[in-house]
């Protein structure tokens, strides 16, 4: 027993294992539960080794997960750019720009309709095109790559804004001159989370529809001077508020349409 104990390289579990035999040796008598155990705990031992050679497989297709989400060699913005028909707008003269910060008509009109305003000081980080909006897997990967192009091409500068989350959108406003920088309609944002080691960085996917009836997604990271999980709650509440919207509006229009016929 000692030579099999101390010539391999783990005695301590041999002993343990040589001592269970000696004691079933012994042991003249088994209650049907004892056998009945030991019997089920071998089989849970055998079942684990086939579970475990079966989850080989699964951990090379999370090793695919990246690229279904994010397609290789995906560029990287790392500046927040006017949206196109913006772009076009300033320089075909249609749209101008207060020098002052001073809002147009309309998107004060917005803000006065909308039964959430909540604002973040955020730094954009940057911004690339995803594959999948169905699981919150794609913000992190974006956050993965993001991070990692920053620390490679050495890029630490960060354009500050003023994030307001509304029952509508969201705006990226600047905060020397309040002009917003970019909108995002809160009913195209499909994801949206925080980072799960640094509270700091949150993420949201944004979908819309373009020409060619193909949807388009991006997925945004930033770092905030708060939680995400705040600016994540934000958003989130402002989704609900929009769904309420919807369950007001088609109950309104049900009842409308019964009291139609009604006369």
């Amino acid at each position: 027993i000692s030579r099999q104990i101390y010539l391999t390289d783990n005695p301590e579990a041999v002993a343990i294992r040589l001592n269970q035999t000696a004691l079933q040796a012994v042991t003249p008598i088994m209650s049907f539960e004892t056998k009945q155990g030991s019997h089920s705990s071998s089989q849970d031992g055998k079942c684990m080794d086939i579970l475990n050679d079966q989850t080989v497989p699964e951990e090379s297709a999370e090793a695919l997960v990246p690229i279904e989400l994010i397609a290789p060699g995906t560029p990287i913005q790392f500046d927040i750019m006017l949206p196109a028909t913006e772009f076009l707008d300033q320089h075909r003269g249609g749209r101008r720009t207060n020098p002052f910060g001073e809002s147009e008509d309309g998107e004060k009109e917005d803000e006065a309709d909308s039964l959430l305003q909540h604002m973040f000081v955020v730094r954009f980080l940057g911004s690339m095109a995803v594959r999948s909006d169905r699981t919150v897997e794609v913000i992190y990967e974006a956050m993965r790559q993001v991070l990692a192009a920053r620390a490679i091409h050495n890029i630490f500068r960060t354009t500050e804004s003023h994030l307001l989350v509304t029952s509508n959108d969201l705006k990226l406003i600047d905060p020397q001159t309040q002009v917003t920088r970019s909108n995002f309609e809160l009913a195209n944002v499909t994801q949206f989370a925080a980072h799960k080691e640094n509270k700091r960085l949150f993420g949201f996917v944004v979908c819309v529809s373009e020409l060619s009836c193909e949807d388009s997604m991006s997925a945004y990271v930033f770092e905030s001077n708060t939680e995400g999980e705040k600016i994540c709650y934000a958003i989130n509440l402002g989704k609900e508020i929009i769904e309420a919207r919807k369950v007001v509006f088609l109950t309104s229009y049900s009842l409308s349409s019964e009291l139609n016929l009604a006369f």
